[in-house]
């Protein structure tokens, strides 16, 4: 049996889009777009998921002391 991330899902895709948002990796307007695209797309998601700037606030103070 093998097991890859893949398979487990360490990392999520916004746990990632924050890392390079925070760290000034990348271009942070595509960061935020790729983030609507992937989590505030439809209305359900609209409704389920936090908008950009409560997500990064979100991350910041789960993450504070890692930062």
């Amino acid at each position: 049996m093998l097991t890859g991330l893949d398979n487990v899902q360490v990392i999520k895709m916004y746990e990632l889009i924050f890392y390079l948002y925070i760290n000034n990796i990348g271009n942070k307007k595509a960061l935020r777009m790729l983030y609507k695209y992937q989590y505030h797309l439809t209305q359900f998601e609209q409704k389920t998921n936090p908008k950009w700037r409560q997500f990064v606030e979100a991350m910041e103070n789960l993450y504070h002391g890692l930062l």
